[in-house]
């Protein structure tokens, strides 16, 4: 699994429709600062280096950040902000924590699919239906999950569909020999 590879897939209707994925360049990362004794300035870089949130569970702030960065995406153009809906979130978070258990990213990694994950998770509104994943080794701020997601032509395809008015945003940390990171959005019509 590569760090920081998000994928999409707009759940079809039928079984057999085809399945569109999309994977974007990884960002950048962060350089470490040198250790000196004389006081250096060190050169800017795109995002704040948060503390990372603590390990082996759902971040409801971090998920928050996230939908809140989506929405403003939507609404700088024009588009509405997504609405949270619980199910959504049930199935978000429930399907983050199983990405970190499985150590990947992929739709059906436990041989669910986006429709069973919703509806087992309350949501009766039907189809279009949509996921965005996205995985990190390292911790990196919400900023940098939805700029990845932005950077990707099918991804950001997703978030700016005027087709999805409801969402579910969930983000999983756990630590082991390092901390990895895995954040669901499951959209609905």
């Amino acid at each position: 699994m590569a760090a920081n590879a998000p994928v999409a897939t707009d759940a079809p209707a039928s079984a057999n429709a085809p399945v569109a994925t999309a994977t974007p360049q990884p960002p950048t990362l962060l350089a470490e600062q040198p250790t000196s004794t004389q006081h250096t300035h060190p050169s800017p870089t795109p995002y704040a280096q948060p503390t990372p949130p603590p390990t082996d569970r759902i971040d409801g702030d971090f998920a928050n950040r996230v939908l809140a960065l989506i929405n403003a995406e939507r609404t700088s153009r024009g588009i509405p902000a997504l609405q949270t809906n619980s199910a959504l979130v049930r199935s978000a978070q429930g399907y983050a924590r199983t990405l970190l258990q499985f150590d990947a990213l992929g739709h059906d990694i436990d041989g669910s699919s986006l429709s069973s994950r919703v509806a087992a998770a309350g949501y009766d509104g039907g189809a279009p239906l949509g996921e965005l994943l996205w995985g990190s080794t390292g911790y990196r701020p919400p900023e940098q999950v939805v700029a990845d997601w932005m950077a990707s032509p099918g991804h950001r395809q997703f978030i700016l569909d005027t087709a999805y008015s409801f969402v579910g945003v969930g983000c999983a940390f756990s630590e082991g020999d390092r901390l990895k990171a895995r954040c669901v959005m499951d959209m609905a019509g």
